[in-house]
Formats: C-alpha cells, sequence, structure tokens
C-alpha cells in the first residue's frame, strides 16, 4: 500500500457528488466572463445564489477560466487516474521482478515500477 496514494484516494471519497460542471457569467459582448461558479448537477440559479456550488471565481480572467476547466474535471480525472495507477500496482504486485517489459525498452523490476510510483507521490509504499 502507497500511503500518498491513500491519502488522495481517501479526500477523493469524501468530496461532492460529481461530475461537478463550470457555468460562466458574462455579459454580451464580454471576451471574458465577469464570473465563474463551478457546481453540480443542472443549473439552478436559486441555490448557486444562495451559495450552493463547489467554488466560485468572482471577477474571472483567463487564468481563473483555466482554473475552473481544472477543477470542475478534477474529480473524474482522479478517478482516472487513481484506476490506472491500481492497474499498474496490480501487474507489478502480480509478477516477478523480471516480468514488467517497457514496450520497445529493458526489463524492469517490478519493485522498482512500485518504488517509482511512491517516490513520484512524495513518500513511501
Amino acid at each position: 500500500m502507497i500511503k500518498a496514494l491513500e491519502e488522495i484516494r481517501g479526500r477523493h471519497a469524501v468530496i461532492s457528488e460529481y461530475p461537478w460542471k463550470k457555468h460562466d457569467f458574462g455579459y454580451p459582448g464580454q471576451e471574458e466572463p465577469s464570473s465563474i461558479v463551478i457546481h453540480q448537477g443542472r443549473f439552478n440559479w436559486r441555490a448557486i445564489s444562495e451559495g450552493e456550488f463547489i467554488a466560485s471565481f468572482p471577477g474571472a480572467d483567463r487564468d481563473e477560466d483555466n482554473n475552473a476547466d481544472f477543477l470542475a474535471n478534477a474529480p473524474v480525472d482522479v478517478e482516472k487516474l487513481l484506476a490506472a495507477l491500481d492497474a499498474v500496482i496490480q501487474l507489478a504486485e502480480n509478477t516477478d521482478d523480471t516480468a514488467v517489459t517497457a514496450a520497445d525498452g529493458p526489463h524492469v523490476p517490478a519493485h522498482l515500477v512500485l518504488s517509482a510510483i511512491a517516490s513520484a507521490l512524495g513518500g513511501e509504499s
């Protein structure tokens, strides 16, 4: 078990229901939105005006727009990355140290694959 990966999995498990959606507020002719809100499900103006949203970016500019896109997609992206890492970890844990091979490269010992994942996550397995 990789501790940092389990911590990420734990934080992901307790977030608000997703998928999340980004909604830009703006006026006709504006190049950029005046504000951005990340919310759940269908857009509900009353709920959002009462503060029921995931995040808000008032006075948004292009950077906030990019940040909002990233944030709105983060739960699904994290879920996919966790699944990909689980597949690699399962492969490494269920093989001997000579069985993990790069597509056109040398054999990599499975314990080194696990160690590289743990190291990339800033921790130990």
